[in-house]
């Protein structure tokens, strides 16, 4: 992932990050890039609240307070609709 930054991210752009554990080192390293070449990042995370993602000052970081792969996969899913539902609604 992080060479795909490398290679198509640009300053000011963002970069949504998704991970269960918050400890994907592909995701943590693509962060770090991203951080340093200043493009924006959200991560979504769960477990535990001081994962990998989480100690990274991102932009925005939304944390779901649970083990439970499927609960935090399904919260992270209707966060993410959430916000192209509203995408939508607001070009109309």
């Amino acid at each position: 992932m992080k060479k795909s930054l490398e290679l198509y991210a640009d300053k000011g752009d963002l970069l949504i990050l998704i991970s269960c554990s918050g400890e994907s080192l592909n995701l943590v390293k693509a962060n770090e890039y991203a951080l340093k070449n200043k493009i924006n990042v959200v991560s979504l995370t769960g477990c535990k609240k001081n994962n990998s993602l989480n100690r990274k000052k991102n932009n925005l970081k939304l944390w779901i307070d649970s083990n439970e792969y499927n609960h935090i996969e399904i919260l992270h899913h209707t966060i993410l609709l959430t916000v192209v539902d509203n995408i939508i609604k607001n070009k109309h």
